[in-house]
């Protein structure tokens, strides 16, 4: 995994609604509950509060189940 980014993760793909496919992490999610076609949320966060070496955030993304807060 890459610095900072806690383990084990779900790496996943998904179909966006207007077409476009996105890979990306998926939070919150155990394994055993996954299945195909999954309804989930796009979020974007601070990157995990990374920030460059000005201090500034960086924007990231991942996904949660859709209905999760």
């Amino acid at each position: 995994s890459y610095p900072g980014i806690k383990v084990p993760f779900v790496s996943a793909i998904v179909d966006l609604d207007d077409g476009l496919t996105l890979k990306g992490t998926l939070r919150g999610v155990a394994a055993a509950d996954l299945r195909a076609g999954m309804p989930v949320r796009l979020t974007f966060d601070n990157a995990g509060g990374a920030t460059d070496k000005d201090g500034a955030p960086y924007v990231g993304f991942h996904f949660i189940a859709a209905g999760d807060a």
